[in-house]
């Protein structure tokens, strides 16, 4: 990943030491990445990193679910329409 430079030419760091990603040079520029992440500063908010992981896991894990159930949920509309149609 892309680092920004200071005016030394060193790249930035965070509070840890740790280099700050420059997420507008990102191979997948989709364009929402700034809502994304507006967004998910604004539901942070003032919440502890420990304790925003649980909500961001949750969510994570949600989506999840939802990709996985995705295609039996198609399937199973399928069966039901053939079978309410055989009738």
């Amino acid at each position: 990943m892309a680092q920004r430079k200071q005016e030394s030419g060193k790249p930035k760091q965070t509070d840890t030491g740790l280099p700050v990603r420059d997420r507008t040079q990102t191979g997948a520029n989709l364009g929402f990445e700034a809502k994304l992440w507006a967004a998910a500063d604004a539901l942070r908010n003032n919440m502890d990193a420990a304790e925003y992981k649980h909500v961001v896991l949750g969510l994570i894990f949600l989506k999840y679910i939802s990709d996985a159930a995705g295609p039996r949920v198609k399937r199973n509309k399928l069966c039901l329409i053939q079978s309410h149609n055989t009738r």
